[in-house]
């Protein structure tokens, strides 16, 4: 995915959705993001660290109430896909638990107030 360095990174539009569907009751959830243009640095690291290439549709694993997972970036002019299982690469986690947060991770260093 194009990342926006350019002027166009504070006009263009970055938007996250996740979206978790099964668990007990069958329910799916929604959770999305559009970060401020001075956030999106921190959440494009996010983006760009996931195995989007490696990314393949749930494999069924039998167990009962097993979450599915969608993710969603729109940016620029291109958007990406992935289905994911419960299962998750450390980088799918976090990226998953941030927009379900609400918020990129501080980068090493770098302290976040409340």
């Amino acid at each position: 995915m194009p990342r926006p360095d350019d002027d166009a990174s504070t006009t263009g539009r970055l938007l996250i959705v996740v979206e978790r569907s099964g668990g007990f009751a069958g329910l799916t959830r929604t959770w999305r993001v559009e970060p401020a243009p001075a956030d999106r640095s921190a959440w494009f690291d996010l983006v760009e660290g996931c195995p989007w290439n490696d990314a393949a549709p749930p494999r069924a694993t039998g167990g009962a109430d097993r979450f599915q997972w969608r993710v969603t970036v729109e940016a620029a002019a291109s958007t990406r896909h992935a289905e994911l299982g419960d299962d998750l690469a450390p980088s799918w986690r976090a990226l998953i638990d941030a927009v379900r947060a609400g918020r990129a991770p501080a980068a090493p260093g770098r302290r976040t107030t409340r």
